[in-house]
């Protein structure tokens, strides 16, 4: 009881200020000067200004909730907010602040339904953000999870082909097969997946995950897999730094009906440089080896470093650079690359999520390609944008939408192509 009720105490210290401070974009005068007033400890002041300005009982009820919530009393507090409520059905503060305070008890069902209409009735999108964020720690902090997505990949290039016909090489041009060719078509990728949480602290999380996905493709090709993935994550808050580390082991069996087994860790981290910006790392390692086909074995790694600021109230901006590298068996397989990416994250007053990236690089292989007598080189401009709405559901799936245009120019015609495509997907926590 008493390990319960500091959990409650240190979850309360880390976010009894979010809702106030949160709501006081758009909260009447009244309402915002007396959470100031609590918030500060001035329960008096507070009492005195709400006798003295015009109010209904539902008023004085989100006062007492809000004072009882503040000086640790959650259960008292969350069936006084109930009461209010009840009294305003359509109150977004009284409502937030239950949802809050349900939060903090540990009645995270109830907590979900409060956020889960909050969702769909308040229209401020830093408090859309603000509600995203406790469902997914609610999800979070359940032991046990699951998660579905379905996930539909229209593109004019699904193969990433070229669309030339024929390979010229020193000796003799040579005819490019129909399947090494651009080829338009659909992909549809489903994916279920199940989290443990073994261990939580207000700083630190140890989880296990289990995910199997299946892609698949409307035209022939070798790309489309059946795969599970079994990982361990670490994830820890130390005062401006936080870091999530995850081991992980794949298997996959695919199309050309090569299995494949992969084992390999990421590495996410970031710390706050200042109340407007942060600074990102991530890193990600992992070895491949192909059953029956032991010259396509190696290992690649890549990472990215970069800085995430926000610009205005609505808007973030991150720019950085990356890089990439990939140690095949295949010696005209391997390369070294870099690129820099910039993006801009933008929320709309309708709630409306807008991302836009750029990302520009290229990559130098280290052996010559067959035939040609020379190494190959690839530079490629990709452009992404993104949009999303915690109001968006579809039979309580939530909708993303993102598309692409990629433009890979290489001295290897096989490898010189275009595409572009979107993903259309839809994705639930149970």
């Amino acid at each position: 009881m008493k390990h319960k009720s500091l959990r409650l105490t240190l979850t309360a210290m880390a976010f009894a200020m979010a809702v106030p401070v949160f709501a006081s974009e758009e909260s009447p005068t009244l309402e915002s000067r007396l959470a100031s007033l609590i918030n500060v400890g001035q329960i008096d002041e507070a009492r005195s200004l709400l006798e003295t300005s015009p109010h209904e009982k539902a008023d004085r009820l989100l006062l007492e909730g809000r004072i009882h919530k503040v000086e640790g009393r959650f259960a008292l507090a969350s069936d006084i907010l109930e009461k209010a409520l009840r009294l305003r059905p359509s109150d977004i503060t009284i409502r937030r602040e239950l949802a809050h305070t349900q939060y903090l008890t540990g009645q995270l069902g109830r907590a979900k339904f409060h956020l889960e209409r909050l969702q769909r009735d308040d229209s401020s999108p830093i408090l859309q953000k603000s509600y995203a964020g406790f469902l997914t720690k609610i999800y979070q902090e359940r032991p046990l999870s699951f998660q579905a997505n379905i996930t539909l990949e229209p593109s004019t290039n699904l193969t990433r082909g070229t669309s030339a016909t024929v390979l010229a090489t020193a000796g003799a041009d040579i005819a490019i097969s129909e399947e090494s060719r651009s080829q338009s078509g659909v992909g549809l990728q489903v994916g279920l997946g199940a989290n443990y949480n073994a261990f939580a602290s207000p700083n630190q999380r140890l989880s296990f995950g289990l995910e199997v996905r299946e892609l698949r493709y409307s035209v022939k090709n070798d790309l489309g897999y059946t795969g599970t993935e079994i990982s361990l994550r670490y994830d820890l808050r130390q005062g401006r730094t936080r870091l999530s580390l995850q081991p992980y082991m794949r298997l996959q069996d695919r199309n050309d009906g090569l299995r494949t087994t992969s084992q390999g860790l990421r590495l996410n981290s970031d710390f706050t440089l200042s109340k407007r910006s942060l600074l990102l790392a991530e890193t990600s390692v992992e070895h491949q080896k192909f059953r029956d086909a032991s010259q396509r074995n190696g290992w690649s790694a890549s990472g990215n470093l970069g800085v995430k600021f926000q610009a205005t109230k609505r808007t973030r901006m991150t720019f950085g650079i990356a890089l990439e590298s990939n140690k095949t068996n295949l010696p005209h397989h391997r390369y070294s690359g870099t690129g820099i990416f910039a993006s801009i994250d933008s929320s709309l007053s309708t709630g409306l999520n807008l991302s836009a990236k750029l990302s520009l690089g290229q990559r130098d292989f280290s052996d010559e390609f067959p035939l040609l007598g020379y190494a190959r080189h690839d530079e490629f401009a990709q452009v992404t944008v993104s949009a999303w709405s915690p109001r968006w559901h579809i039979v309580g799936f939530s909708p993303t939408v993102s598309c692409s245009h990629v433009i890979n120019t290489s001295n290897v015609t096989l490898y010189d192509y275009q595409a572009t495509g979107c993903q259309i997907g839809f994705s639930r926590n149970f």
